[in-house]
């Protein structure tokens, strides 16, 4: 229907169904997890908006390109694309829009080890956040936050950081949200030497990742597969799969009680 859409407004010459037409396409193709397909009707929907100077049309196109860039790890694309959009929505005062685009913006900083740029980016976007009771990215900040923490060293500050996102996305029942910060939680461990209690956490996020369809993406997997060889070593082959064991047998519930604190109980 789109497809046949986008014709017929070629046709006419109608540039702005044109542009629209190929949003929805775009827009398809991403629900569909096509990356690549996507990216050529977004481009051109962007340019046809540039060419129109439809302000808040250009922001949010390019804050989409800038996400489909971060998923498939171009980060210096995904940069440069999400501090043009952050400029136009810090003019447009679109406070919504700019906190997302700077949550996004932040983690692909972080992967390119910008972490102090990341920081600023995240910080204000957490701000926003909370300010407009967006939860989820509140979650995506204080977890990239934490992350950054992670890697400077600083436990102590990720885990309080990880700990409230954690909470935050149990509060608003975000599965997606709490399995990342339950990777976070269970490196953080990891970075504290509490290797079977990373493990225990890890087999009980890995388990709930599959069965319920949010498997880790590429990036993801490339941070979390070094940890996991490093506690095999760490720990004995015996040891490893005991912990694991135990962490794969309880609920993403428990799991998440488990990892905050709440109770010691693993089975």
């Amino acid at each position: 229907m789109y497809r046949e859409s986008l014709a017929l407004r070629r046709d006419l010459g109608d540039r702005r169904g044109v542009a629209a037409s190929l949003n929805n396409l775009g827009n398809t193709a991403l629900m569909q997890g096509d990356l690549e397909g996507a990216r050529p009707f977004l481009e051109e929907s962007l340019s046809i908006h540039r060419q129109m100077g439809n302000a808040a049309l250009i922001s949010i196109s390019l804050a989409n390109l800038g996400a489909i860039a971060v998923q498939q790890d171009d980060y210096v694309r995904a940069v440069t694309l999400l501090e043009e959009a952050a400029s136009r929505q810090r003019g447009l005062v679109d406070r919504k829009g700019l906190a997302i685009t700077l949550s996004t913006l932040g983690e692909a900083l972080r992967r390119q080890g910008l972490l102090e740029r990341a920081r600023t980016a995240l910080a204000e976007s957490l701000a926003l956040a909370r300010d407009l009771g967006i939860k989820r990215d509140v979650v995506v900040c204080l977890v990239n936050l934490a992350a950054i923490d992670g890697e400077q060293g600083k436990i102590v500050r990720a885990r309080t950081l990880c700990g409230e996102g954690l909470a935050v996305a149990r509060d608003i029942n975000a599965q997606d949200l709490m399995l990342g910060a339950l990777d976070c939680m269970a490196y953080l461990a990891y970075a504290e030497g509490r290797n079977e209690r990373a493990i225990e956490i890890y087999g009980a996020v890995t388990t709930h990742r599959g069965a319920m369809g949010f498997p880790r993406s590429r990036r993801d997997s490339a941070e979390v597969d070094p940890v996991l060889q490093a506690l095999r070593h760490a720990l004995g082959e015996r040891q490893y799969a005991a912990a694991w064991s135990a962490g794969s047998a309880i609920s993403l519930d428990l799991a998440v009680a488990y990892a905050l604190n709440e109770t010691a109980i693993m089975s």
